[in-house]
């Protein structure tokens, strides 16, 4: 299953809780009935934020480092936004314009 399809999916199980749910009411059914297909429904909601996020996080845009060597020591330099980094410092995501970062320069 891909993230898209998981999105999809739970967007899909939240909708039909939500119908199973006010069908509920409208029978006049035990309220615990209808609880728990409204709560369904909103964890279902919840899973597909969730998963919209990760969808963002994961497609951000790709960047490299360029190392430049100091009298001080390295540092490194983002390629998107020319953001300065301490060498030794996280070095996955610019902390300035939070592209992701792939290999680049010499380590």
């Amino acid at each position: 299953m891909t993230l898209d399809e998981a999105i999809k999916h739970c967007e899909e199980k939240a909708k039909e809780q939500k119908e199973k749910a006010t069908a509920i009411a409208r029978a006049k059914e035990p309220f615990y009935k209808y609880a728990e297909c409204a709560e369904c429904a909103k964890e279902h909601e919840q899973l597909a934020e969730w998963l919209k996020e990760l969808k963002a996080y994961k497609e951000r845009p790709q960047g490299e480092w360029i190392y430049m060597a100091t009298p001080n020591g390295l540092i490194l330099q983002c390629n998107k936004c020319k953001h300065f980094i301490k060498n030794g410092t996280d070095k996955n995501f610019c902390p300035n314009c939070g592209a992701k970062m792939g290999k680049g320069g010499a380590e």
